[in-house]
């Protein structure tokens, strides 16, 4: 009797060191980025095709409760990161992220500043996000900061597949001139 209480003393042992070693395998593996989005705390981070797309901090995360649209809301961005093809291309901040589960777009409200990594400048108070046309849209007005001037439209779709910029609407261009001397403008 006591031979078979040790034995299945045993058997029981090396079960649970056997379900210890699975439970720590799965969580020394890294995250799978096949998902479209990952929350975490403050934070928001999407991915297209496994390549990191949007990483979003936030003040605050907001899941509304009995919400049929299942939205996600962040509060207050203070910073964000847009990626295309794996390389971060946009920062932006806005006061309000709406996210829309089921469709995956999403509404950028407030503020909303888009800096491209090399010099352009965008601020709206309102951008949509399109993930079905990968697109940035505003009807909102929007305002672009060039190098050599500013530009203003009433209307903008941001193709990021494509790169096209396209302003439609009371577009108006504002451009620096120089002159044969440098400090002429």
């Amino acid at each position: 009797m006591n031979r078979r209480k040790k034995l299945i003393f045993i058997v029981i042992l090396i079960i649970g060191v056997i379900g210890l070693w699975k439970t720590k395998e799965k969580d020394d593996q890294p995250p799978n980025a096949n998902y479209q989005y990952q929350i975490t705390a403050p934070r928001l981070i999407s991915y297209y095709q496994g390549q990191k797309r949007w990483d979003l901090a936030a003040k605050s995360i907001i899941k509304p409760k009995d919400d049929k649209r299942k939205r996600t809301i962040l509060q207050t961005v203070k910073e964000g990161k847009l990626f295309i093809d794996g390389q971060l291309e946009y920062k932006l901040t806005a006061q309000k992220i709406i996210y829309l589960v089921k469709s995956k777009n999403a509404k950028l409200v407030g503020a909303v500043k888009l800096q491209e990594i090399d010099g352009l400048k965008i601020k709206a108070d309102k951008l949509s996000w399109v993930e079905s046309k990968t697109e940035l849209q505003t009807t909102s007005g929007v305002q672009v900061e060039l190098k050599n001037g500013q530009l203003t439209a009433q209307k903008m779709k941001l193709n990021l597949k494509e790169g096209i910029i396209d302003f439609d609407q009371n577009v108006k261009f504002n451009f620096k001139i120089r002159g044969g001397n440098s400090s002429e403008e």
